[in-house]
């Protein structure tokens, strides 16, 4: 077959089919497309809070990178109030506390998390399992 009867066997098939696989773009949508596109939930927006909680933990991280654990542990526990459920501010708190040598401070915290089942939950069994005598001093 030459190019030319190829391509008019596919426009005759075209024809035949409709447009759709070949190549043409439909003007509407199906149904069925347009449903899932309207009917998904908006992202949720992130309240004033948690976004004042971000900033906050920020800022804890960057205290504790200066090796300034007391402060970092208060900038945790600021960011806290803001979200409360937030594990992973949680985590990073008992940690710091921990850095800052508060391990029964650290260990409250550690105990309430490890009751998830989530990545949190597992660093904080790894923690309690850690005899505070075998924790080095430079820590």
């Amino acid at each position: 077959m030459t190019r030319s009867g190829f391509a008019v066997c596919l426009a005759a098939l075209c024809a035949v089919i409709g447009t759709a696989g070949c190549g043409k773009k439909q003007d509407k949508p199906a149904a069925n497309q347009n449903a899932a596109v309207t009917s998904a939930p908006a992202p949720p927006q992130e309240t004033p809070e948690k976004l004042r909680a971000k900033a906050l933990f920020k800022n804890a991280v960057e205290l504790s990178y200066s090796l300034k654990f007391d402060a970092s542990a208060a900038k945790f526990k600021e960011a806290l109030k803001c979200d409360p459920e937030n594990r992973e501010l949680q985590q990073n708190l008992a940690f710091t506390l921990w850095r800052a040598h508060k391990v029964d401070e650290a260990r409250v915290i550690w105990k309430k998390l490890a009751k998830g089942q989530d990545s949190a939950a597992q660093s904080a069994r790894n923690f309690l399992s850690l005899d505070p005598k075998d924790v080095p001093k430079s820590l």
